[in-house]
């Protein structure tokens, strides 16, 4: 999580990097369910173009595919990610604040209303609203994070250096996450029956 990627002065040399690197030349690559689901649903990029796929223990093909391709959400997602953003900086705005944590009660409110278990989720206006709600609450977080000076957070590092190399990385990692989550309620927000 607190990684610096391309900013870490021993990024050259990580394992990790390398075996990229590798990956890019081969003729053979060998990865589990998840990470291939993973990758094409979220077109990553992270295995190489490819013309050719084998399955083995295909028997498990389909959890791991249902679980890369589909949406899930849980009652707390946006609250932990609110609870970090609030360690990390010094003062996040009340609007702010407030807009998500309504966001979160009403949309929690909507999907507990239908019931406990899985179900197939059907056109709904009112559903809708609450969901893109959510969506925006969670991209104007996510714009906030992207211009807030690091400045505001607390470092914790005690090398300076090192400490805003990593206050940077951190605050780009909040705001990915902030994004992506507005990305899956929007994708709720504009259901549509079929």
């Amino acid at each position: 999580e607190d990684c610096l990627g391309p900013k870490c002065e021993n990024w050259e040399y990580t394992p990790h990097r390398i075996a990229r690197l590798q990956c890019e030349d081969a003729q053979i690559i060998i990865a589990n369910h998840a990470l291939y689901f993973t990758d094409l649903a979220a077109e990553a990029g992270i295995l190489p173009h490819h013309d050719v796929v084998v399955f083995d223990e295909a028997h498990h093909l389909d959890r791991a595919a249902v679980g890369a391709l589909s949406v899930q959400v849980n009652r707390w997602m946006c609250h932990r990610l609110l609870q970090r953003v609030q360690r990390r900086f010094n003062s996040v705005p009340a609007r702010i604040i407030e807009t998500l944590s309504t966001a979160e009660s009403e949309l929690m409110e909507a999907l507990y209303r239908r019931g406990r278990g899985q179900f197939r989720l059907e056109r709904d206006p009112a559903f809708e609203a609450t969901t893109r709600q959510m969506a925006e609450a969670l991209s104007r977080l996510a714009e906030w994070l992207g211009t807030t000076d690091i400045k505001q957070m607390t470092l914790l590092d005690a090398d300076p250096g090192i400490a805003v190399q990593r206050a940077e990385t951190m605050r780009e990692q909040m705001q990915s996450v902030a994004k992506d989550l507005a990305g899956k309620w929007d994708h709720f927000a504009t259901l549509r029956s079929g």
